[in-house]
């Protein structure tokens, strides 16, 4: 079973290569495969996130699992002997966020702040989300881009003036959230800007984020009669063997003349989710599996219970908390 988990782990790394070389994702046609399914303990039954004690000179402080399954969790960072400010990061399932969504998204994220901090404290302003890149590396050859959004504002509260900064972004079915403040005479409103977005972009790549249940659907494989003719319709894609072809992908299955457990009929069948849009970046497999863990790193995982009423749509829309400090 451990074999058949790595074997698993390189194909989708594999189809991850191929999505970023061709784009062949289609949200919408995720949406509609997800109507009657649960998001959370039913596409996703259990998530796994790997992530760095150490970035730069911040430190893990500690880590704060929110009562509702959605919210997830905060991780908090700090550097050595600064009680001026801290970096918390908040780790949350979102689903697919389409490109166009995106934006969105991240702009509900700075409504947040805009309504939790300064329309209660009457102070500050808060910039327009600036964009950048950061890369996740995926193999030697393909770097998976991650855009990230970031804004930054002042307020005072409780007779303190601070200076604040957010960097938001969206990786693998995940939201990943950065807060940072400071009192203001301890760090400037630039310096603030600077340090979160330099601690997002180093951590960003850092992170391995997995996850398993209905997310991973790949079409049944079909073996076909020895003089069964080859089909002609709604072919996507052959594989061939000897130069004669031997598997089929077809939207809903996948034939092949030789057995059920051929790798290439398997290989077809990621393929065949990646070019209908059904391969879930950050989705490895229907079953749990367990990931490595190095030295200086952390492992948060979570089991997501479905709901005992009506299916939970996915809300890749929804903001979450705004955080505090």
């Amino acid at each position: 079973m451990e074999r058949q988990g790595i074997a698993r782990r390189a194909g989708v790394v594999l189809l991850v290569a191929l999505l970023a070389a061709t784009g062949a994702m289609a949200a919408e046609d995720k949406a509609q495969d997800a109507k009657d399914v649960p998001f959370l303990g039913g596409m996703l039954r259990e998530s796994h996130i790997v992530y760095p004690l150490k970035v730069g000179d911040w430190g893990f402080v500690g880590e704060h699992r929110y009562d509702d399954q959605a919210a997830g969790v905060s991780v908090r960072f700090a550097r050595q002997g600064d009680n001026a400010g801290w970096i918390d990061v908040y780790f949350y399932p979102v689903g697919v966020v389409s490109d166009d969504d995106l934006p969105k998204f991240a702009e509900m994220e700075r409504r947040t702040l805009e309504d939790t901090w300064l329309s209660k404290t009457g102070t500050g302003d808060i910039k327009p989300l600036a964009t950048s890149v950061v890369k996740r590396k995926v193999n030697k050859d393909t770097n998976v881009p991650i855009t990230t959004f970031a804004t930054d504002f002042e307020y005072t509260y409780e007779g303190q003036h601070r200076n604040s900064a957010m960097v938001v972004a969206v990786d693998r079915l995940y939201a990943i959230k950065f807060r940072y403040s400071a009192l203001a005479d301890h760090a400037s409103r630039n310096e603030v800007r600077r340090d979160i977005e330099a601690f997002a972009h180093t951590l960003l790549p850092t992170l391995d984020i997995g996850s398993s249940g209905a997310c991973w659907d790949p079409p049944p494989i079909e073996v076909l009669a020895a003089d069964a003719p080859d089909p002609e319709d709604g072919v996507l894609a052959t594989t061939k063997v000897d130069d004669v072809v031997t598997t089929f992908a077809m939207r809903d299955r996948v034939l092949t003349r030789r057995s059920q457990d051929d790798p290439s009929a398997t290989l077809m069948q990621m393929m065949v989710m990646s070019m209908t849009g059904r391969l879930y970046d950050g989705c490895t497999g229907k079953d749990s599996q367990l990931p490595e863990v190095p030295e200086g790193m952390r492992e948060v995982r979570f089991e997501y219970r479905a709901p005992d009423a009506a299916p939970l749509q996915a809300e890749p829309m929804r903001a979450r908390r705004a955080g505090v400090g």
